[in-house]
């Protein structure tokens, strides 16, 4: 048995022009987060950096364009260095979504739609890598 813990990015669509469609996805991001937490992984949940920005006070908005920069470079750099990538429902209409994907497909790492699926591959990969 090793003490490797697994780390599992949660990719999916959590933007929209109607404000329901947002909580519902966000609403799905940490109800996986809580999942992969039962299965014994380290869950990176994106959208935790969204509610960072709507939290942002009225001066951020001013460099918004560079905080999108620094994110989409933070989530490439999670993505490729995680053991496994869940996608949630919708994954394909979000062009951040598609590109974690492809992120995980170029690094190799195990990609699923089911919870805990993607805790097992995960965790194969991660004795793999280590």
């Amino acid at each position: 048995m090793n003490d490797i813990t697994p780390i599992v990015y949660i990719s999916g669509p959590i933007g929209n022009v109607d404000t329901k469609y947002i909580f519902r996805n966000m609403g799905r991001f940490f109800a996986a987060e809580a999942e992969l937490l039962l299965h014994n992984t380290a869950p990176i949940n994106p959208a935790a950096d969204f509610i960072a920005l709507m939290m942002a006070p009225n001066w951020f908005y001013d460099k918004a364009d560079a905080f999108w920069d620094a994110l989409w470079a933070k989530d490439e750099t999670l993505v490729r260095s995680s053991h496994g990538l869940l996608q949630l429902p919708g994954w394909r209409k979000s062009r951040g979504a598609e590109m974690e994907y492809w992120w995980a497909m170029e690094a190799g790492i195990p990609v699923s739609n089911k919870v805990q699926e993607i805790a097992s591959l995960a965790r194969e990969y991660a004795v793999e890598v280590w």
